[in-house]
């Protein structure tokens, strides 16, 4: 990473330690360490700090092969492959908010096409603590000449669901986005006594643009606005792993829903627009109940009594041209 200015006795002490942690940890050091930071970090701590191979190279990290999303939902963008030992910090600090991170990696809505954003899938792991966090970030940038500009979406404090090294995030609301370049950012809020930090894994090709950071807090020494990573840390991989599941054409179907008890039954009609297809699939709970013809009108008999939550979505039948998500409670 790039280091401030000092002696060269210090630069000099500097590399002697570097040396003789090589012999005992091997990964990615937290960004932008200093004294006060490094004095809170435990060496041993993760399950990627283990000691470099003898011939000095280090194998690529064993990134899981994720599920297909469950219908409506088809991946939109995947760069979740080329995964390095390596990691970023994406970590906002309750407790050290000038060492917080932003680390954001762009990706491409094609032309022509809607994207509604529902899921992010980011591979990493916490460092310096076990965590978890207590809840995640989820921004997404318009491009500014090759990176990050002006904040379009954000999703503060979200549920992840953890598997393995995959940290998930459904989001509430979708991120409806145009044709066009976009930066992604996912973020775990912590604190860093005792929780840690957590590192989004790097990837060792590049799609588009490399990935970017920015500390706002100026402790980490690159600045405080957006620069490419690589400009900031030791890691020289350009890009994050991560992928971005959804529905295509999003916005284009509007979908409402009225709630009834019919017969103590739990019944919910539909009503929607925009659909150009003869049939449609009405999804509910992300399982198709139903296919029907496109007279923008369905009346949905659950066949449950009780407390319930129910999310629709409306889909050009055998696409994934779909409408608005729509969640009717039924308190009882």
């Amino acid at each position: 990473m790039n280091k401030p200015p000092g002696t060269i006795w210090t630069h000099l002490l500097r590399g002697v330690i570097s040396l003789s942690l090589a012999f005992v940890m091997f990964g990615p050091f937290a960004l932008g360490q200093s004294p006060e930071l490094a004095a809170k970090q435990s060496v041993a701590a993760n399950a990627r700090d283990v000691a470099p191979p003898a011939n000095g190279s280090t194998a690529a990290h064993q990134l899981p092969v994720l599920p297909i999303p469950k219908g409506p939902q088809v991946v939109l963008y995947d760069q979740y492959d080329n995964g390095d030992p390596n990691a970023t910090r994406s970590t906002s600090f309750s407790d050290l908010p000038d060492f917080s991170t932003d680390l954001a990696d762009d990706f491409v809505v094609p032309a022509g096409q809607t994207w509604n954003v529902q899921s992010i899938d980011a591979d990493g792991s916490y460092l310096y603590g076990p965590g978890p966090a207590n809840g995640w970030n989820v921004f997404i940038y318009a491009d500014n000449a090759g990176l990050p500009g002006a904040q379009i979406f954000s999703a503060t404090n979200q549920p992840v669901v953890v598997i393995g090294t995959t940290f998930t995030v459904n989001l509430a609301t979708p991120a409806i986005l145009s044709a066009g370049t976009y930066w992604i950012e996912i973020q775990a809020n912590m604190t860093f006594t005792p929780q840690g930090e957590w590192d989004w894994t790097d990837r060792m090709l590049q799609a588009n643009s490399g990935s970017a950071i920015r500390n706002p807090g100026g402790a980490v020494g690159c600045g405080t606005d957006w620069i490419r990573k690589i400009f900031c840390v030791e890691s020289m991989d350009p890009d994050q792993v991560f992928r971005l599941s959804g529905t295509i054409g999003g916005g284009s179907i509007q979908l409402s829903a009225r709630k009834k008890k019919v017969g103590g039954i739990n019944t919910v009609r539909l009503a929607w627009s925009g659909a150009t297809t003869d049939n449609v699939d009405v999804y509910r709970n992300k399982k198709i109940v139903a296919t029907t013809p496109n007279d923008g009108q369905y009346a949905d008999s659950t066949g449950e009594t009780g407390r319930a939550r129910y999310k629709y979505v409306v889909c050009e039948a055998g696409t994934q041209t779909c409408s608005n998500r729509v969640t009717v409670d039924f308190p009882q």
